[in-house]
């Protein structure tokens, strides 16, 4: 059974002989009505405020959620860009040992090339020293053979 305060002030008695005071009771009645109306409103108050902190946390648990997925997808992220980066990095070092034997070899093979150049450009040489010293050496026999004859026949 609900009350209202309104119905507490203007609730009424019949009048007996040797009752209760009218007035007394009516003091009594209009104090427990505002009481009363005092505690309904802070009830209400109480309920509002009840609704809106369940609402605000929904709204929070919401958010607490939204976060929690927002930071496993992050953390998700990290560790596939990790892994990512650790195969990205393998396949660098890869390619730069790849790279690095080929240059290796091309190194090799020219080296090669340089030291059989050099090679025949020291027989080259040796056989031009040898020419030029038999051309010289025939040269010089034949200035020998001038100057001989020279000697021989003395020209006027």
């Amino acid at each position: 059974m609900s009350i209202a305060a309104l119905e507490i002030k203007r609730q009424s008695f019949k009048r007996i002989f040797k009752g209760y005071d009218p007035e007394e009771v009516q003091t009594f009645l209009d104090m427990v009505s505002e009481q009363f109306e005092r505690l309904t409103t802070e009830k209400n108050e109480s309920a509002d405020r009840v609704k809106s902190l369940e609402m605000e946390l929904v709204k929070l648990r919401n958010l607490e959620n939204s976060l929690k997925e927002t930071l496993d997808s992050g953390r998700r992220n990290v560790d596939e860009m990790k892994e990512s980066a650790g195969r990205n990095a393998m396949l660098i070092v890869k390619e730069a040992e790849v790279e690095a034997a080929s240059i290796k070899a091309a190194a090799f093979r020219e080296k090669e090339a340089l030291q059989r150049e050099t090679l025949i450009l020291a027989e080259q040489k040796k056989t031009f020293l040898i020419r030029m010293k038999a051309l010289l050496g025939a040269q010089l026999d034949i200035i020998n053979i001038f100057d001989k004859e020279e000697k021989e026949s003395p020209l006027p």
